[in-house]
């Protein structure tokens, strides 16, 4: 079993990589194939729970990527500064966690386009964390609906083209609870 060592020597593990496992091409270009390559590296993780890995580089995408569904899986890139993904669509959520115990960390949203809809990152899963991350000329930052013990930690918006950097709301029935914030 592969073991990943990333940010503050944090071990991920079990582990995916979308370039060396998927084929993703990080060094811009490419956006269907790369799209592509993520989602089908979500698809198994929402099969089998295995955390995703972006190695250094940037990522275009022509559409929504696949919500994280399996309870636990992490994604993360290799630092904020270092892994972007790069969304091509005006309008559309870019990422999604639904399950529980997820995380996504050390990376950023920078669309190509002027984005006039949807959020870079959406929640709606419970105790999930969003971490070491930078969204800029996104529409919305982040959407937390319907979720519990959501942890946003060191999160830096710029140039945010809607009116959302962050949107915490729940439905009756589902509500949301414990939203903990530290330096966003």
């Amino acid at each position: 079993m592969a073991f990943l060592r990333v940010g503050a020597g944090r071990d991920v593990t079990p582990w995916r990589n979308v370039v060396a496992d998927f084929g993703a091409n990080s060094t811009g270009g490419d956006a269907a194939g790369t799209t592509t390559a993520i989602n089908n590296a979500i698809a198994n993780s929402n099969v089998d729970g295995r955390s995703i890995y972006f190695p250094p580089g940037t990522y275009d995408i022509i559409d929504s990527l696949t919500a994280l569904t399996k309870n636990g899986v992490m994604v993360v890139g290799d630092g904020r500064w270092n892994t972007i993904i790069s969304p091509s669509f005006a309008s559309g959520n870019v990422f999604t966690m639904s399950g529980q115990f997820q995380s996504i960390e050390d990376l950023a949203v920078q669309p190509t386009v002027f984005r006039t809809g949807g959020y870079d990152f959406r929640v709606t899963g419970s105790n999930c964390i969003l971490r070491n991350l930078f969204s800029v000329l996104g529409h919305n930052g982040i959407a937390v609906s319907d979720s519990s013990e959501t942890i946003i930690e060191n999160i830096q918006f710029r140039y945010m083209t809607g009116d959302r950097g962050l949107f915490f709301t729940g439905t009756a029935g589902n509500g949301s609870y414990g939203l903990r914030i530290k330096n966003i």
